[in-house]
């Protein structure tokens, strides 16, 4: 549904309480208790977006830190995901107490880990400095001899997945790219072993709790003088020790579509919200060009098929509105239906992860973006059927063809915030899609 919109006054009613609501919404135990993401020392990283030419070593890749910012040493579990939501490969990182770790995804998807270590427990772990301490809670025992090459046969079926979305067995876990296309999640674990968030031990036995890591990750091409740079997002464990158990109070958290019902938030790591605010701008003689690296929950858990990983190609979203700088705004959205009788209908669908230009009439109306040069976007990305589903949005803005920066687009509210509703456009009114406040 396209409506114009023509007047934003009640918008700029509900945007000053929304910085009220939003902080009341993060209702917290103690100081450090809170829905509210922020960069700052985590217990997860998430990369929300990659993108390797896998056969060109100056071509465009991904390369990410992370950085241990406790004293004591750290094992840090990478898992890279398709654009579908499939855990292709892991590989663990030890640090030593403030050490840190790059990692050019060109090289892992090639055979190769480098970092900067080439001494101490194995082939990736760093010198230990002066300041560095052990940690008697880690589980060493596999730590020894982490391998530095990956053996061919899996290089091959990561080229595979991340490019042709196929793996042996099951034939549509991605999309078809030019380059690998994926994201990454990086955990805090306590052994080298090789368990992935859709395992169950990797909640009883792997995941730990230490808000340690800090990470960021730049995108480059050097063939052509790009680059980008942004931090990944830091998703913190909040809770405390009882009787032997790490518990929280949230109400939901990151990884619990993976969890079983009787410990639906054993990871207590803080959920992501679902709506967020964009700048944007688009043409005019200095060719200006924004695109959107969207990450989205999957649908599926740890019990998914083969088959149940084509339905992370077609999320559905609820809604977006695009406005210019004059306050006129156009919105398209889709309304609340049975599946059985949505079927046929228009709607507006991302895939789990994915690099969406501002100019693409599939995603955003495009009346006002055709006549502008620049505004901002509202995207609210929970499920049409107001199901909640994380998400989060970076901005890729560039002119020229030379100048580009990248940055986070403005969450608005939490992973703890009431789903925001979605209601019909009027003309001359505002479009009923923030969150209010809540009892």
């Amino acid at each position: 549904m396209l409506v114009r919109i023509t007047s934003m006054r009640p918008l700029n009613l509900l945007l000053a309480s929304l910085v009220f609501t939003s902080m009341a919404m993060a209702a917290t135990t103690r100081n450090d208790d809170s829905c509210d993401i922020a960069v700052a020392p985590a217990a997860t990283l998430l990369l929300p977006y990659f993108e390797v030419d896998l056969d060109n070593r100056v071509g465009q890749t991904t390369i990410f830190t992370v950085t241990n910012v406790t004293s004591v040493a750290q094992i840090a579990r990478v898992t890279l995901w398709t654009d579908f939501a499939y855990p292709v490969f892991t590989f663990n990182l030890y640090l030593t107490g403030y050490d840190v770790h790059t990692i050019d995804l060109y090289d892992v998807l090639n055979g190769t880990i480098r970092t900067t270590g080439r001494h101490g427990m194995g082939a990736w772990v760093s010198p230990r400095g002066d300041l560095s301490k052990d940690n008697s809670a880690l589980d060493e025992s596999e730590c020894g001899h982490l391998p530095e090459t990956i053996p061919q046969f899996q290089v091959e079926r990561m080229h595979v997945a991340f490019t042709e979305g196929r793996v042996p067995g099951c034939d549509k876990v991605g999309s078809t790219h030019w380059y690998a296309v994926g994201y990454a999640t990086i955990d805090v674990v306590g052994n080298c072993g090789t368990a992935i968030p859709i395992d169950a031990e990797y909640f009883t036995n792997d995941l730990r709790f230490d808000n340690a890591l800090i990470g960021d990750y730049q995108s480059v091409d050097p063939g052509v003088d790009f680059a980008q740079a942004s931090p990944m997002v830091h998703i913190r464990a909040i809770g405390e020790r009882r009787r032997g158990r790490f518990t929280t109070n949230l109400p939901r958290t990151f990884y619990g579509r993976f969890q079983g019902p009787a410990r639906p938030n054993a990871d207590a790591r803080q959920p992501l919200p679902s709506t967020f605010a964009a700048r944007w701008a688009n043409g005019t003689a200095t060719e200006f060009q924004t695109r959107f690296k969207i990450w989205r929950e999957a649908r599926t858990n740890a019990a998914a098929t083969c088959r149940a990983y084509a339905d992370n190609a077609r999320l559905e979203l609820a809604e977006s509105v695009v406005f210019d700088e004059d306050e006129n705004g156009e919105g398209e959205q889709r309304e609340p239906c049975p599946v059985t009788t949505c079927i046929g209908k228009p709607s507006i669908v991302l895939p789990a992860t994915s690099l969406v230009s501002i100019a693409d009439d599939e995603i955003f109306p495009q009346d006002v973006i055709d006549t502008e040069a620049s505004g901002w976007a509202y995207l609210n990305l929970n499920d049409y059927g107001f199901v909640p589903r994380q998400a989060w949005v970076v901005v890729s803005m560039g002119a020229e063809s030379r100048f580009t920066i990248e940055m986070d687009a403005t969450p608005l509210g939490n992973g703890c915030s009431a789903l925001t509703d979605v209601t019909s456009f009027t003309d001359g009114g505002a479009p009923g899609v923030l969150p209010g406040p809540t009892p």
